[in-house]
């Protein structure tokens, strides 16, 4: 196990919130103990937990426990895509009431969208879905009034880019799904997860956009999944979602990095943490020369 902060190790292991986490944490909730020769530290969220630390919350040994939930959601219109509603509109929480602990919406779709949502526990694998710089495709379908032709001007625009109020946007591509006297499917797929993005563009291009739908996310689309209904990733489609990010290899590559520079800073501060150094030795001694880490 790479080491992960506390409020991330108990998250992992019991499925609370950050919020709650941090909460428990100022009432002595927590307890951790280390092997010798390496002293107990003191339960900050951000204290590093390894593998062979054991830590008490709320007098009970935490197990951790892998990543194993993986959903995909066909979301009705007019539900929001929280787990709470205080104004009391319909929202995800009984839908993930019904699934493992700890599984919580990758993203959100606005409320008058529908489509496909994915649910996880997998804290990993949702961050790199949501990261602008892995360009995960997302196909939208846009119903609009009234008969739309594949040579629409519009759509050579939303193909070459329009400018919006925080910066340019485009479609990758865009298809007439259905063209009819009364309404047109067109079908956009973009990238990026900006706020309300399809709308926007949409509004920038004048269609008048009657309903927008969420059709596919990377290799996965909907199928047969009826609206407000959920089922379960096969391994094949857990194994596409893994392959448009990079693979598990980039999970790793990532957390090095970052207690790389946790080492680092730690040394400039004066204040190096040696457990933390001693680690990224045993994981790889030419990463650990190329930035000067040492631990005498």
């Amino acid at each position: 196990m790479i080491p992960r902060r506390l409020d991330k190790f108990i998250a992992d292991c019991t499925g609370l919130p950050r919020r709650e986490i941090h909460r428990r944490l100022q009432h002595d909730a927590v307890r951790i103990e280390r092997p010798a020769p390496w002293e107990s530290p003191h339960p900050w969220p951000e204290t590093l937990i390894y593998a062979d630390d054991r830590v008490f919350f709320e007098q009970e040994l935490l197990q951790p426990r892998p990543p194993s939930s993986y959903f995909m959601h066909h979301k009705p219109m007019g539900v929001v895509s929280t787990t709470s509603s205080p104004s009391g509109a319909p929202c995800l929480g009984p839908t993930l009431d019904a699934l493992p602990a700890g599984t919580f919406p990758v993203g959100r779709l606005d409320r008058d969208t529908t489509g496909l949502m994915l649910m996880t526990d997998d804290g990993d694998l949702a961050h790199l879905l949501l990261h602008p710089k892995f360009h995960i495709e997302k196909e939208y379908i846009l119903r609009i009034p009234g008969p739309l032709h594949p040579d629409d001007p519009r759509i050579a625009r939303a193909l070459e880019g329009i400018e919006l109020n925080d910066g340019p946007a485009r479609a990758l591509r865009a298809r007439v799904v259905a063209s009819g006297d009364d309404h047109s499917l067109l079908g956009l797929v973009v990238d990026e997860g900006r706020k309300h993005l399809v709308r926007r563009m949409a509004r920038a291009l004048d269609l008048r956009l009657q309903h927008l739908h969420r059709a596919r996310m990377g290799e996965l689309t909907l199928g047969e999944l009826a609206r407000g209904e959920t089922r379960a990733l096969s391994e094949v489609e857990i194994a596409a979602l893994w392959r448009a990010v990079g693979g598990h290899e980039r999970v790793m590559r990532r957390r090095l990095g970052a207690l790389f520079r946790i080492a680092r800073d730690r040394r400039a501060e004066e204040r190096p943490d040696l457990r933390l150094e001693h680690y990224l030795e045993d994981a790889g001694q030419t990463i650990a020369d190329s930035i000067n880490l040492s631990t005498t």
